[in-house]
């Protein structure tokens, strides 16, 4: 696989992830933050937003850093792009056979 193919490949894998991440990541946090604004201020009080607002952008940016790290991982099995092989034969000098 030649590297833009490559490199391609990787962008997909990372844009799905952190577009899923971003919008479970919002959804989770909102829900959070009404919830602990519900339960420490007053039911329908404007105090209610600034847990609400704080609880979504903790949760969107906690999403992205862990699907931006689960993007980084390895494929599955059988799903790798390419099999390496020996890369290190790609540079002559740059390492040497051992000798039994």
């Amino acid at each position: 696989m030649e590297e833009k193919e490559r490199q391609g490949w990787f962008v997909r894998r990372m844009g799905r992830r952190v577009l899923a991440g971003t919008l479970i990541g919002a959804a989770v946090g909102t829900a959070l933050g009404v919830l602990a604004g519900l339960l420490i201020f007053q039911p329908g009080s404007r105090a209610v937003c600034g847990p609400t607002v704080a609880g979504l952008v903790f949760g969107v940016l906690f999403a992205l850093v862990l699907s931006g790290m689960s993007a980084l991982g390895s494929p599955p099995p059988g799903q790798e792009p390419e099999d390496p092989g020996r890369p290190d034969r790609d540079v002559p000098g740059f390492t040497r056979d051992e000798r039994l």
